[in-house]
């Protein structure tokens, strides 16, 4: 089982979006696929439980939440272990977990910490030989959860906006205290950091610029094809709404044209 990490310190990229038209997509190709919603927002949760047509596949729920999954992890609940599978977020990570570490001394909170890591490796363990692809959808915070995905996970993929705000969050995701490379070096350095892919991209002069500033600074990051090529997603309504209705854009596509282009 391979483990990707979708995340980026950023709300409102397309994390979710893209976390969920992978798992329909490499599900499609017929892999067995699990996602993980470590976001508090559940939209990948509530994606993914819905369908927009008959021939559509929803995902099931695994016997347990993303908190109780960190928190509480008995292999006992996972129960059976379907091929699309879910570990649906219950919207309780930052209260019962991440804020945690506000009101407990240092030690304590360390080894709540190595706690939730523990029970994720031992997690990832049990599901490996059922699954191909296990999928991560990440809060918009550089936090444990986050920390927790890269130091237990095989790959992480960062979609960005091509905006000020983005640029300039772009070292503090790579180096940053939780960075993706800080955790490769002192962690798991069989980490693979896939690379930020833009999201939402429109052929303007300010978006244009705004790439060749990312291209300048960490053109090396940016992610590409096997030829090299520059992957990007551009600004269409179609993702949003395959998203909405619980589908895959390649579903959609069948009876509507600008999904089709998309």
């Amino acid at each position: 089982m391979k483990t990707l990490l979708v995340t980026i310190s950023k709300g409102g990229v397309g994390k979710s979006m893209l976390t969920c038209q992978l798992a329909r997509y490499a599900h499609a190709l017929g892999l067995r696929v699990l996602v993980v919603d470590f976001d508090d927002q559940i939209n990948a949760s509530r994606a993914l439980e819905r369908k927009y047509t008959d021939n559509d596949v929803v995902a099931t729920r695994l016997g347990l939440t993303a908190t109780e999954l960190l928190l509480r992890y008995n292999p006992d609940d996972l129960g059976p272990l379907p091929d699309f599978a879910l570990v649906a977020g219950d919207g309780a990570l930052v209260r019962e977990f991440v804020e945690f570490a506000r009101i407990t001394d240092p030690e304590q909170n360390h080894s709540h910490m190595y706690m939730a890591q523990a029970n994720f490796s031992s997690f990832l363990g049990d599901v490996a030989n059922h699954y191909d692809l296990c999928l991560i959808d990440s809060p918009p915070a550089a936090d444990i959860r986050v920390s927790i995905s890269m130091m237990e996970g095989d790959a992480v993929l960062s979609p960005i906006q091509l905006s000020q705000e983005s640029i300039e969050g772009i070292a503090e995701t790579l180096q940053g205290q939780r960075g993706i490379l800080r955790i490769k070096a002192s962690s798991n350095p069989d980490l693979q950091f896939l690379g930020f892919l833009p999201n939402m991209v429109e052929s303007n002069p300010k978006q244009r610029e705004a790439l060749r500033e990312i291209a300048d600074a960490v053109g090396q990051f940016l992610l590409r094809n096997e030829d090299e090529e520059l992957q990007i997603l551009p600004r269409r309504a179609a993702f949003a709404d395959a998203q909405e209705k619980g589908t895959s854009l390649a579903s959609l596509a069948k009876t509507n044209t600008a999904a089709r282009e998309a």
